[in-house]
C-alpha cells in the first residue's frame, strides 16, 4: 500500500504518457498565467473595467483558480508525503 501511494505521488518518468500530460498542463497553465497577469495589469491601469458578472470577471476568476491549483498542488503533495512518512524512511531501511 505504501509503495502504491509513493508511486502515485512521485513525479512521472520521462517518456511516459503521464509525463507528457503533466508537461502539457504546465505549459498551458504558464500561458494562462501570463494571460491572467496581462488582464490584472490592464484592470489595474483602467484599460479594462468589467461590470460585475461579465465574461471578463469570470475569466479572471477562472484564471485565478488555475493559478491557485498550479501552485497549491505541489506543497499539498509534499505535505501528504510527510504525513504518510513516505520516501526517506524507506530509503533508510534498505
Amino acid at each position: 500500500m505504501r509503495e502504491e501511494k509513493y508511486r502515485f505521488l512521485s513525479p512521472p518518468e520521462r517518456g511516459t504518457p503521464r509525463y507528457r500530460v503533466t508537461t502539457a498542463v504546465k505549459e498551458i497553465s504558464d500561458w494562462l498565467l501570463i494571460t491572467l497577469g496581462i488582464l490584472l495589469i490592464a484592470k489595474g491601469c483602467g484599460a479594462v473595467n468589467p461590470s460585475p458578472g461579465s465574461a471578463v470577471n469570470w475569466l479572471i476568476l477562472a484564471l485565478s483558480v488555475v493559478f491557485f491549483a498550479r501552485y497549491a498542488i505541489r506543497p499539498t503533495v509534499w505535505l501528504l508525503k510527510k504525513v504518510a512518512r513516505i520516501g526517506r524512511k524507506e530509503e533508510q531501511s534498505t
